[in-house]
């Protein structure tokens, strides 16, 4: 990815910046209209980059990406084309762009809440318009997130065996 030192909101993922009543049909169309659909890998579990190995195994998710600004700063959203009011994955709140490829690739940063909004991480997606370009990104990453992983892997827990 191509290191850019400032990135605007308006390089967010379909930024949407409508005063419709949420819900209502002339938000619903606004929404479809600005949206980016695209597949997104989350690189990090608890905050915690993963290796390429375990990201293989994490799903792809593929939707239609929005981005709205409220009082905290810019969130990211990824919900279903045909319901946008239908969440697929957590959002990224305080979402900001670190990278961004001539494909059109993003690598966004922010925050993310558990379900619960009880506890929050770090969390870094990876954004495009096919799971294989996220492969080659990923592939590309391997050896700085093997890094960023091993940095704070702990050694096995002993095997407990009850007596």
């Amino acid at each position: 990815m191509e290191a850019v030192n400032h990135f605007s909101e308006q390089d967010l993922p379909g930024l949407y910046m409508s005063h419709a009543s949420p819900g209502t049909p002339m938000d619903l169309e606004g929404k479809c209209r600005v949206g980016w659909d695209l597949y997104v890998l989350r690189l990090r579990f608890n905050g915690v980059y993963l290796t390429r190995d375990l990201l293989q195994r994490r799903p792809r998710h593929y939707g239609m990406a929005l981005s709205v600004r409220d009082s905290r700063g810019n969130d990211t959203w990824l919900v279903d084309r045909k319901d946008p009011m239908r969440l697929l994955i957590q959002a990224l709140q305080e979402a900001h762009v670190l990278r961004r490829r001539e494909t059109g690739a993003l690598l966004l940063r922010g925050m993310e809440f558990d379900e619960g909004e009880l506890q929050a991480w770090p969390q870094t997606w990876i954004c495009a318009a096919n799971p294989t370009e996220i492969d080659n990104i990923v592939r590309e990453m391997e050896p700085w997130l093997r890094a960023r992983y091993e940095a704070v892997k702990r050694p096995p827990y002993p095997v407990y065996r009850p007596r």
